[in-house]
């Protein structure tokens, strides 16, 4: 059986940063937060659990996509996005441009199939290695890899397109 007092004090700050970032407000967080440790909460009662922070990790990701998609789908406005903005932009033009991109970036992300937005999110927005991304989706590093590529080329490909707009 597992302690889950300690799993939440360990590991749910990890989950909680992650909510706040993607979805940039606290009211969602909390309930992605609470799902995603009721999920856990339910796995671990079916299976046994390895890596603790990988697999919250990939069930935080999961449930952060599922709610950018739904408030996609709402509203093609999304409300309430705040992204840190890099501290090197002092310029409230290069703050405002940041705030789009991130806006711009955070929809075309949930656009993506979802195990691209998976991959995607867990190594460049978790930072983690190609290694434990592939542990956290039990999949191959190979198909990790050519997941990222397809997933960049993709962003890359509608970003463009949305400059020459």
């Amino acid at each position: 059986m597992h302690h889950w007092p300690q799993i939440i004090d360990e590991f749910g700050p990890v989950v909680w940063n992650h909510a706040l970032r993607m979805l940039g407000n606290e009211t969602d967080a909390a309930d992605c937060f609470q799902n995603v440790m009721l999920e856990a909460y339910e796995c671990s009662q079916k299976q046994s659990i390895r890596n603790w922070p990988g697999f919250l990790k990939h069930l935080a990701t999961l449930r952060t996509l599922d709610y950018l998609r739904a408030r996609y789908r709402q509203s093609a406005e999304w409300l309430n996005l705040s992204e840190l903005p890099d501290k090197a932009a002092s310029d409230s033009t290069d703050r405002i441009d940041q705030l789009d991109l991130a806006e711009h970036l955070r929809q075309e992300i949930s656009l993506l199939p979802e195990d691209q937005a998976e991959a995607f999110t867990l190594r460049w927005i978790h930072e983690m290695t190609n290694g434990e991304v592939a542990e956290a989706m039990q999949l191959s590093p190979n198909h990790v890899g050519v997941l990222l590529h397809r997933a960049r080329t993709t962003l890359r490909n509608r970003l463009q397109q949305g400059e020459e707009d």
